[in-house]
């Protein structure tokens, strides 16, 4: 909708945040005792998180870390 209605910058924030909350979520999947999701404080700290619990361990294709 919001691209349609000519707000590509609104279209690229809400895509970020929908892929931002996806890792997040994907990071609630895991153990707690393996979730770091409570000490991550930053944006970075959650794609670092994203990428070496999820991505590294082979939970998620590779692809899908970019």
């Amino acid at each position: 909708m919001l691209l349609q209605d000519g707000d590509p910058e609104g279209t690229c924030n809400r895509a970020y945040y929908a892929m931002f909350d996806a890792a997040r979520a994907a990071l609630m999947t895991l153990p707690e005792d393996v979730g770091p999701l409570a000490t991550i404080k930053t944006h970075r700290g959650l794609i670092a998180a994203f990428g070496q619990h999820l991505v590294a361990t082979g939970r998620i294709d590779p692809a899908f870390g970019h």
